[in-house]
């Protein structure tokens, strides 16, 4: 298969080919919790599966660090690289590699003292809290791996090497599956195997990784020794990337919240029915989020063309493509509701039913989640920060937070089911107007600078 340029004009199937890596890349990344959270479940019942869903918020919050600097520098790295700017590009990215590095081992060893007190801040029962402090004490030890994993998945993009990122994550998806039957299975180590197996597993692909930027390699990235320029350049790289920050950070606080919600309302069953729709989601949300690492990496470079039309028709033809996207993953996430379900929790009759009704309710707001997504990505890609803050603001704390507050205050506790339709659509709403008014202001800023 010929190679895509960034220089070349996106149609529908080569902005598809190019996303493909970046889509795979999410979709193995995130297969570590389903595995996890399908051995648990399964072998040690409900209130581990509940106590495992508790604290992963938390820990995805610190792995979207790797996110920031990760597309955040992929952005900057790919708009050097469109001018020509090969140099600094590496700089960029080697100081981006440094800062996930440190930032995960200071933030690692102060969540490992604090977990106990953390397992109770998000409301872990007596039931649940020691099966949730020694899960997140593991996650986080190795919290600097799984930094690098989330942060790699938009740089091995913009290296343009995007399926030797994919073929990696498959080695570690896989060797993530493996070591969960081993760990808890013949050798009975419950949650502790499977924190352990997922933090191996993002370590060994960590180490992959690192050694194959630091060696002589044909890609179009590579580590050096940063200047000092390039430390200067963080603050623009996380500013611009704040949106994926914000709407990860965000929405999993969120989740945090939505789970106090469900501890209050139905309690542990409650919070296990809502976590296997949300491994559900978190499939869609990785279509939708490798496809935005594309396209920021896309965007960007035509920025730095200064190639206006096809800006245009990336914008255009990648709603198509997102929208399309939701109504599959609905239809799909309504009809496999009881396989689904049945998968996970089929154990237990009262949190089967729970979930079915969950999972079908809830398929709706795939119709607008990949649409909310791609357009704060779009506005990062564009270099325009606030407006992606604003988007990602909203879909991921504002929204969600506002409805899991209000629907069961004024229409009782089974409309908190409702949440994911309700708020998806208050995001779209806004999204059409962001695309409406912002960025043809953007757009004429661009034209004012030379764009053709």
């Amino acid at each position: 298969m010929k190679k895509i340029e960034l220089s070349e004009n996106f149609t529908y199937g080569k902005l598809i080919v190019y996303a493909l890596p970046s889509i795979l890349n999410m979709l193995v990344s995130i297969s570590f919790q389903m595995v996890d959270g399908y051995f648990v479940s399964n072998l040690l019942g409900v209130s581990a599966f509940a106590a495992v869903n508790l604290v992963m918020p938390l820990c995805v919050v610190m792995f979207a660090l790797g996110l920031m600097f990760g597309t955040g520098s992929s952005a900057v790295a790919a708009r050097y690289l469109g001018s020509g700017e090969e140099q600094k590009a590496r700089e960029i990215f080697s100081c981006a590699v440094v800062f996930m590095i440190v930032v995960g081992l200071i933030l690692g060893g102060i969540l490992v003292l604090l977990m106990p007190t953390i397992g109770r801040m998000v409301g872990a029962s007596v039931h649940s809290l020691d099966d949730c402090v020694i899960y997140g004490r593991w996650v986080a030890a190795f919290l600097f791996a799984f930094i690098i994993t989330y942060g790699f998945q938009s740089l091995w993009v913009t290296a343009g090497k995007a399926w030797l990122g994919t073929v990696i994550a498959v080695i570690n998806g896989a060797m993530n599956a493996v070591l969960d039957w081993v760990f808890m299975v013949p050798l009975k180590m419950g949650v502790t195997g499977a924190a352990l197996a997922a933090s191996l597993a993002a370590l060994t692909g960590m180490i992959i990784t690192l050694v194959y930027f630091a060696r002589p390699n044909s890609s179009s990235l590579r580590l050096a020794i940063p200047k000092l320029r390039s430390f200067r350049e963080m603050g623009t790289v996380c500013f611009n990337d704040a949106s994926e920050m914000v709407d990860s950070v965000s929405g999993n606080l969120t989740q945090m919240v939505i789970n106090g919600q469900l501890m209050r309302f139905y309690g542990e069953t409650g919070v296990a029915a809502m976590s296997v729709f949300g491994y559900i989601v978190s499939i869609f949300l990785s279509i939708s989020y490798g496809f935005s690492t594309a396209i920021i990496t896309i965007a960007g470079y035509k920025v730095g063309e200064k190639k206006k039309q096809e800006i245009h028709e990336l914008l255009r033809r990648s709603t198509g493509l997102q929208i399309l996207t939701g109504v599959v993953m609905g239809v799909l996430c309504w009809l496999l509701a009881n396989p689904i379900a049945t998968l996970y929790v089929g154990y237990d009759e009262a949190t089967l039913g729970l979930a079915v009704k969950v999972l079908k309710i809830s398929s709706v707001a795939c119709l607008l989640y990949g649409f909310d997504t791609f357009c704060g990505a779009f506005f990062t890609g564009l270099g325009d920060g606030l407006g992606s803050i604003i988007i990602a603001f909203t879909l991921s704390l504002a929204a969600p937070v506002g409805f899991v507050l209000l629907l069961p205050a004024v229409w009782g506790a089974e409309a908190i089911w409702y949440l994911y339709p309700v708020f998806t659509l208050a995001t779209a709403i806004l999204c059409a107007g962001m695309l409406k008014w912002r960025y043809p202001a953007w757009m004429r800023h661009l034209e004012r600078n030379g764009a053709s």
